[in-house]
């Protein structure tokens, strides 16, 4: 019998009830929460576990993020409750040290999901992504992940390991493991040419705020069709603290499109984890609705979670229609494949193993192969696969 226990702390059953929404009908009523009894862990039935990891000493910006995943639970289970979803509260992860709570999330998130659950980090801050991805790069011939972020955590100085110099753990030690990487949200004022190009040396995509905003959001759904981690920090929000502590920033993706990417994210039956991190929860009253919009963010992941439907192309089903593009300037061939019933559409890149790999695309790529040129991730994905 696994001793799994020993990693995670039992939280209290507090939670703030809403009016209108009775214990019978909230979230609540869909979620056992873990009282240190281990065979809560070995027998549940769930679906989606939920671990707590209140741990921000390697903050680069000090912003007392530990707190929020107590803080967000008192207003997600008040929320309405979900067909569907049945939900483990597993607690917090344990740790005297940080090395130690990063060892413990490891081997919890080893736990769930060689189970084949579905798990929601909620943070603390975001190095803690390295951890879950260490371990998913272990088991898994390739790994994607996508990272909603205002700036790339990346640190060329080398000098420091923490929630703002994270990523170069995985893009240079995963290399081969890395299939793709997708930073979204980016706002091109707080990279540097340095950075950008370190990105596009690797093949990895940057998609800046702009290209997910308004009626591009959709766009956002396409990376995280093939990802099997997202790692979102709350600060990319419109309004949260981005540069600093006490200075917020006037631009982000507006909460309504928070909640949004986070239902693209648990549509993806690809995905196993979704992070959330870098909460920042205190009595000051411009972040009062943090925790309000970190729990509605989370019940949309799981709505999203609720309303998957496998959906990826298959020769024997009608609803997928394939579409053979020849680029003469090229001298190439790609095969495009889309859904007609959902309008999603998919390519195929050519990979070292010998046959097509086939990726999520948009409607865009189709019509740019169409004008006889290669589209942009086609490319990108083609080329990283020749440098592995």
């Amino acid at each position: 019998m696994s001793e799994i226990n020993h990693y995670l702390e039992a939280i209290e059953n507090i939670w703030n009830p809403i009016y209108g929404i009775s214990n019978d009908e909230s979230l609540r009523n869909n979620t056992l929460l873990y009282n240190g009894n281990k065979k809560q862990l070995e027998e549940t039935d769930c679906n989606i576990v939920l671990i707590g990891v209140p741990e921000d000493r390697n903050s680069a910006d000090i912003n007392q993020c530990s707190k929020s995943p107590d803080e967000i639970r008192k207003i997600l289970y008040g929320l309405r409750g979900l067909r569907g979803i049945k939900l483990l509260d597993a607690g917090n992860i344990r740790g005297k040290k940080v090395n130690d709570r990063y060892n413990a999330l490891k081997e919890t998130a080893k736990w769930f999901l060689n189970k084949n659950k579905i798990l929601i980090i909620l943070g603390g801050t975001q190095e803690l992504t390295v951890p879950v991805f260490e371990y998913l790069a272990s088991i898994k011939n390739k790994v994607n992940l996508t990272v909603c972020d205002a700036m790339i955590d990346l640190d060329f100085s080398r000098k420091d390991f923490s929630s703002r110099a994270w990523l170069q753990i995985i893009t240079e030690n995963y290399k081969k493991s890395l299939e793709d990487l997708t930073i979204m949200g980016v706002q091109n004022y707080l990279i540097t040419e340095q950075l950008e190009n370190y990105i596009n040396k690797e093949y990895h995509d940057i998609i800046r705020l702009s290209d997910i905003r308004g009626a591009n959001m959709n766009k956002s759904e396409v990376p995280l069709r093939d990802s099997d981690i997202i790692s979102l920090d709350f600060r990319t929000i419109v309004g949260k603290n981005t540069f600093s502590e006490n200075i917020v920033s006037p631009h982000g993706i507006e909460p309504y499109e928070a909640c949004k990417l986070c239902h693209y994210a648990g549509l993806s039956e690809k995905l196993s984890v979704m992070g959330l991190f870098e909460t920042t929860i205190d009595n000051k009253t411009e972040n009062a609705p943090n925790a309000a919009l970190a729990a509605q963010m989370l019940w949309h992941f799981m709505d999203g979670v609720a309303g998957r439907n496998y959906d990826f192309p298959s020769e024997n089903s009608i609803i997928y229609k394939n579409y053979m593009v020849f680029l003469e300037s090229v001298g190439k061939e790609i095969r495009f494949h889309n859904n007609s019933a959902n309008g999603r559409w998919w390519m195929e890149v050519p990979a070292d193993e010998g046959e097509n790999k086939i990726f999520s695309c948009n409607h865009e790529e189709y019509l740019i192969a169409m004008d006889n040129e290669l589209p942009d991730k086609w490319w990108r994905l083609f080329m990283k696969n020749r440098k592995l």
